[in-house]
């Protein structure tokens, strides 16, 4: 029963790769409004950063390339 109530906190760690730039964009973009749900049904906005070469505005301030590395607000 106490490793449930673990990975019911636990925040994995997840690595997203696609075909091409814009299909990444577009999933960091539906995270950005979406956010995720923990193992207790809460919500949360998990840290992330991109890299590679980001087309979209919107996640230049994840984006490693952008040098404008600040989190998402």
């Amino acid at each position: 029963l106490s490793l449930i109530g673990e990975l019911a906190v636990y925040k994995p760690h997840i690595l997203v790769a696609a075909p091409t730039n814009v299909a990444v964009d577009n999933i960091i973009e539906k995270i950005f409004e979406k956010g995720f749900v923990d193992g207790n049904g809460t919500n949360y906005n998990p840290s992330i950063i991109r890299t590679g070469t980001g087309k979209s505005e919107k996640v230049k301030s994840v984006s490693l390339e952008s040098g404008r590395l600040h989190g998402h607000k």
